[in-house]
């Protein structure tokens, strides 16, 4: 259960190999968790913004959607965020057309977070965002960006 917690708050071990039963894993400390929800928040409302780098990466990803049937499109980010809060790199997959791979990164590099990260964090940070159609009743340019940790 702790490992699964760990996973989803993207702060797991890195290794390979089945970990050793007899010890049992701590929980993340508080700051991490609550630190990895503010980056949760955070990535889904820069994906949000009226930038023309936003909306570029937004109608990208809703046509990738729309060529899969309308299913939801889940972007995997590796994120490392300096001591200030910086956002000093994201890695995800990349992308057939170049276009969104630099809209990609014009949107998430070189913002700041409203917070430092907590010391000891484990750093990438890797959040998925979950791109869905909006809802019904959203305002014509709204979307439906979800972050889950």
């Amino acid at each position: 259960m702790v490992r699964k917690l760990l996973a989803l708050l993207g702060l797991g071990l890195l290794g390979g190999g089945p970990a050793l039963a007899a010890a049992p894993a701590e929980a993340p400390p508080e700051a991490w968790r609550r630190y990895a929800e503010l980056a949760g928040r955070t990535f889904p409302a820069w994906l949000d913004e009226a930038t023309p780098a936003a909306i570029r990466l937004r109608d990208y990803l809703d046509d990738l959607r729309a060529e899969r049937g309308g299913e939801v499109v889940e972007l995997s980010l590796s994120v490392w965020v300096g001591s200030d809060g910086l956002v000093s790199r994201v890695a995800a997959p990349v992308f057939a057309q170049p276009e969104p791979n630099a809209d990609l990164q014009a949107v998430f590099e070189g913002r700041r977070l409203s917070e430092p990260p907590p010391p000891g964090l484990r750093l990438p940070i890797r959040l998925r965002l979950r791109v869905a159609p909006p809802a019904a009743d959203a305002e014509p340019q709204a979307t439906n960006v979800a972050a889950s940790r």
